[in-house]
Order: C-alpha cells, then structure tokens, then sequence
C-alpha cells in the first residue's frame, strides 16, 4: 500500500458526535477538523474505539465540526505499520500529545476481565471511561 496516495478527504466519515454509526472494522482513522489532521490512529474495532476514546473530551470542546475518517484495512498485521507511515506524512497535531491540561493521567493496573467489562459497560452508556469515572467519583 502507497500512503502517500490515501487522502482522507476521500474515505468514508462521519461527524464525530455521531460516532456511535462508525462500523465495526479494523481500521486506521484520521480526525479532521475541516481538511486539516488532527491525529490518525489505528484500531481493531473502530466503532469500540470511538465509544471510549481518550481524547473524545478535548475534541468536543473544539467547537467546529469534527470528523472521524477511516480506511478499513483487512490485514490486522499491518495497521502499525500504516499508522507509522501516515503521521509521518501527515505529522499531525495532537500525536503524541496530551490535550488535556486539566486533568493528569491515572494510570493503574486492573484485571483484564474487568478491563474489558468496564470498556463494554462504556459502550453500552456511549461514554469514555473518564466520563464514567466521572460519574461514578460524583456519586
């Protein structure tokens, strides 16, 4: 595959407030905000990976129109590789950048098992896992 000739102006997209309609596929994915890249970032599950994505809450708050663009790739062995290569070209923004100034990074170790049940229960409530630590705190 030629990364220099994917444009993300032409896959497929959705308003990021709408990323509950994203489909099920592994995928490399290109924030956009207007033509401009905001990040690119790979999953095996798009549709799960936007349910609870880390930098949801600063994207939001940005104001314009955010979009969420996708290229399905069916080979999982090379999603690494493809992300690598695209913020390359595109050097985007907010890779490798904490875009939260607000709030410092909780990091812990927890089962595996919950892990997964605590991502579900995210999906199922269309949050990220800080907005429902949020609300679970505010109790």
């Amino acid at each position: 595959m030629n990364v220099a000739t994917i444009n993300p102006l032409e896959l497929p997209s959705l308003p990021l407030v709408e990323r509950s309609h994203l489909p099920i596929c592994p995928a490399i994915y290109f924030v956009m905000q207007d033509e401009r890249v905001l990040y690119i970032g790979k999953t095996l599950n798009l549709a799960q990976r936007w349910a609870t994505h880390h930098k949801w809450s600063y994207l939001v708050q940005l104001g314009a129109v955010v979009r969420v663009a996708w290229l399905e790739c069916s080979d999982e062995n090379i999603l690494t590789q493809i992300e690598t290569a695209l913020i390359r070209q595109f050097a985007p923004e907010l890779n490798g950048r904490n875009c939260n100034p607000y709030y410092a990074e909780l990091s812990s170790y927890i089962d595996k098992d919950l892990k997964l049940r605590f991502k579900l229960a995210c999906t199922a409530k269309q949050k990220t896992m800080s907005e429902v630590i949020t609300d679970l705190i505010s109790r």
